[in-house]
């Protein structure tokens, strides 16, 4: 099992709602978008990004899971797929 960070982007725009069942589809694959910090707390990722675990270690499976679930959305889409180990920032806003 490995962690992947998704970048995903919805063409159109798409209504409000449609991001909305996006994210309820992506949560219910396991991906985040959120992320917890060496100090223990949780950190809002910036909009379109996501992190999660996959029975997979590459990158192009990971790619092609995340778009057929982004594709039951909406189906116009960029997708970036990478695989993650650790990560820093800065500004993003603690969340509860």
């Amino acid at each position: 099992m490995s962690t992947f960070a998704m970048r995903i982007e919805l063409n159109g725009p798409p209504p409000r709602s449609v991001y909305d069942r996006l994210h309820e589809a992506l949560a219910r694959s396991g991906f985040n978008r959120s992320i917890v910090g060496y100090d223990g707390k949780r950190y809002k990722l910036p909009d379109g990004m996501y992190v999660g675990n996959l029975n997979t270690n590459d990158s192009v499976a990971a790619h092609d899971h995340i778009k057929s679930v982004v594709n039951s959305v909406h189906n116009s889409s960029e997708v970036v797929a990478f695989l993650y180990s650790s990560s820093a920032w800065t500004g993003l806003r603690q969340i509860a």
